[in-house]
Parts: structure tokens; sequence; C-alpha cells
């Protein structure tokens, strides 16, 4: 799996040109072409910083939750439907529960 890390803009203008959407988002994914991958995830950083500084918690948290929505996409996980989105909470919070145990949460640097 691949991951970028990419600004709100370049992200926002992805969403528009792949998904006909483009609004800002926190995440998108692209399913694997080739065998040898499983796929790429498009993250913004920033969007964990801006939605951290109006809901808090930490940026941290906000991003590893954003790689583990983009790694659920690539799974098959949809959160289009209401409950198909409660599933795919409930595995986020698996999945954030399950890095922190391990020790592997996002850590940024702020320049």
């Amino acid at each position: 799996m691949s991951l970028a890390f990419v600004t709100d803009d370049r992200l926002a203008r992805l969403h528009g040109e792949f998904c006909a959407d483009p609004a800002h988002t926190d995440v998108i994914t692209f399913p694997a072409l080739e065998a040898e991958s499983f796929g790429e995830l498009c993250v913004s950083p920033q969007a964990a910083l801006d939605y951290v500084k109006e809901h808090g918690g930490s940026p941290e948290n906000e991003l590893c939750r954003y790689v583990i929505h983009g790694y659920l996409h690539l799974l098959g996980y949809d959160d289009l439907q209401p409950k198909s989105k409660i599933k795919m909470r409930r595995q986020e919070r698996i999945g954030l529960s399950l890095a922190k145990q391990i020790g592997k949460i996002f850590t940024f640097k702020y320049v």
C-alpha cells in the first residue's frame, strides 16, 4: 500500500477529478491496479489539524484515523449508507485502539 500526504487543495482537486466531488476531504483511496500493490491512500494532514482545532483531540490520532479509514475502504468497507457507516466507524475505533496498543500512532513535526 502506498501512502501520500498531500495538501488540502491537492486532495480537493483529486476528489473532484476522481470522485466528481470537488469538496475538501480528509482521505481518498485508490484501489490497486497491479497485483503487487494493495492500493493508495492520499491523506491531508491539514484536515487533521483543522478537525482537532474545532473538535478537540490530537492531530496524531486524527491522522491515524484517516489512514485506518482509507485502509478500510480498500478492504471494501463503505460509509455512504447509515448501516455501513456504523460498521465502518466501529472498525475505525478498533483499528485506532490497536494502533495505540502497539504504539503505532503517527507523530507530526509542526513546521
